[in-house]
């Protein structure tokens, strides 16, 4: 018996052989959007992540770019995106990515804030020195 396993990313049903596997893509963290400096290395984690999440789920590597220049009317490849997300930001108040596959019903990386970006504020700690 031949098996030729398909996997289809467009959207997040995948198939092997005669198992159907079912995986939910999470939104990433949205807090890089709201950094002023879009040059620092945190806002271009967060690209990454955005580029990432949205050529997955679309399943393919044309997106429309969300920056202020090009308002997610005009298409691009991941690295003209990219570039344009670096040098003119993101729209700030695309905070749902619906023309990049994201769904309402999809759940959001947003419970895990501190955890993809720093704060630099390290007088939070609690522990008392001896």
């Amino acid at each position: 018996m031949h098996f030729s396993p398909s996997f289809q990313i467009l959207g997040t049903s995948f198939f092997f052989g005669e198992a159907n596997y079912y995986f939910e893509v999470m939104a990433p963290n949205k807090n890089w959007m709201n950094l002023e400096d879009h040059l620092c290395e945190d806002y271009e984690k967060g690209v990454e992540s955005f580029l990432d999440y949205a050529c997955t789920k679309l399943g393919t590597e044309s997106i429309r770019c969300p920056c202020t220049k090009c308002v997610s009317i005009e298409f691009g490849n991941r690295e003209l995106v990219h570039g344009h997300l670096l040098a003119y930001e993101i729209v700030k108040r695309y905070t749902f990515w619906y023309h990049h596959g994201e769904t309402l019903s999809e759940p959001s990386d947003e419970m895990n804030d501190n955890d993809d970006f720093d704060d630099d504020d390290d007088d939070d700690d609690d522990v008392d020195e001896m």
